[in-house]
C-alpha cells in the first residue's frame, strides 16, 4: 500500500469511527443515535430529525444508507434536500457510477429504491441554491482539492522512482501547502474549513493534506502549530469531533514514543503536568 493511500485508509477509519468526539453533536451521534439506530429506528429518526442542524453534515450522508435500508423514503427525502440546500450536497450523474461515488451501500440503497432520477433532479434545483451563497467556500474547496492532488501526486509517483529524492520534495512542498492551508483557514474566517460551512467533504480533504505532512517526521510539529489556532477554534465552535487530537496522538507516538493529548492507552505522556487542562479544555 502506497504511502498517500495509507494515509487516506488511516484517516477514514479516524475520523468516522473513533469514540473521542465530545462535542455535543458528535457524543449525540456517538452515545444517542448510532447505538439505537439499527434497533430503534423511529427513536434513533427522532433524535436526528431534531438535531439535523447540529449534526456533522458528512455524517448524515453515512446515516442516508441506514435509513433507506429502513425504507424510510420521506425522511430521506427531507434530509437530503436540506443537505443540498444548506451544507453543499450535490449529486449527479457522475455519482451513479461505483468508482466516482465512495459510499457503495448508499449507492446501491438508492439504485434499490429507484431515487437516481429524483435525487439528481433535486440536486441541480437546490445545490445552486447554496453555491449561490458560498462562492468563497467554493473558491477554497477547490484550492483544498488542488494541494490534496499535488500531495497524492508526489507520494504517488515520486516515491515510485526515487524515494530519496521525493521525501525530501514531499518535505518542502509539504510545508509549502500547509502554508497556503494557513491563508485559507484566514480567508475562512481564521477557522479550519469544515463540512458545517464549507461543502460536505471538505474537512475529509483537509486532513488528508494535514495527515500527509504530519506522517513526515520532518514536517510532524511545523505542520501542527501551522493549522493549531485554526484546529483548536473549529473544534470549540462544534464544526470538528476531537479524532484529529487521537489522530496527532498516533502519529506523535509512532515518531517520538510518546502523546500529548493522552487518547491512547499506556503510552507516556509529554507534559504530563498540562494533560489535565488539555483534558478539561477539550474534553477527551
Amino acid at each position: 500500500m502506497n504511502i498517500s493511500k495509507y494515509i487516506l485508509f488511516i484517516l477514514s477509519l479516524i475520523i468516522s469511527e473513533y469514540s473521542y468526539s465530545q462535542n455535543s453533536s458528535y457524543t449525540l451521534l456517538n452515545d444517542g443515535i448510532y447505538p439505537i439506530l439499527k434497533t430503534d429506528y423511529p427513536t434513533a429518526k427522532s433524535l436526528l430529525m431534531n438535531n439535523m442542524e447540529d449534526i456533522d453534515p458528512s455524517e448524515l450522508v453515512f446515516i442516508l444508507d441506514n435509513i433507506l435500508a429502513e425504507n424510510d423514503i420521506e425522511t430521506f427525502k427531507i434530509i437530503s434536500t436540506y443537505l443540498m440546500r444548506e451544507r453543499g450536497w450535490n449529486f449527479s450523474i457522475i455519482d451513479t457510477n461505483d468508482t466516482n461515488f465512495k459510499l457503495p451501500i448508499l449507492l446501491e440503497q438508492i439504485k434499490t429504491h429507484d431515487l437516481v432520477t429524483w435525487l439528481i433532479e433535486t440536486s441541480e434545483i437546490n445545490y445552486p441554491i447554496w453555491v449561490k451563497t458560498h462562492q468563497r467556500d467554493l473558491f477554497i474547496i477547490s484550492e483544498i482539492k488542488s494541494l490534496l492532488f499535488a500531495e497524492q501526486e508526489i507520494q504517488s509517483y515520486l516515491y515510485k522512482y526515487n524515494k530519496d529524492t521525493a521525501s525530501i520534495i514531499s518535505t518542502k512542498m509539504g510545508l509549502k501547502h500547509m502554508h497556503r492551508l494557513w491563508e485559507l483557514c484566514v480567508l475562512n474566517d481564521s477557522t479550519l474549513p469544515n463540512n458545517f460551512d464549507n461543502g460536505i467533504g471538505t474537512y475529509y480533504r483537509l486532513t488528508n493534506i494535514l495527515g500527509s505532512n504530519i506522517y513526515n517526521k520532518e514536517n510532524f510539529y511545523t505542520a501542527w502549530e501551522i493549522l493549531f489556532p485554526f484546529i483548536d477554534k473549529a473544534y470549540l465552535d462544534g464544526k470538528i469531533s476531537s479524532s484529529i487530537f487521537y489522530f496527532y496522538d498516533i502519529w506523535c507516538n509512532n515518531h517520538f514514543g510518546y502523546q500529548y493529548y493522552g487518547t491512547l492507552e499506556n503510552v507516556k505522556i509529554s507534559d504530563e503536568e498540562g494533560l489535565l487542562e488539555r483534558r478539561m479544555r477539550y474534553s477527551l
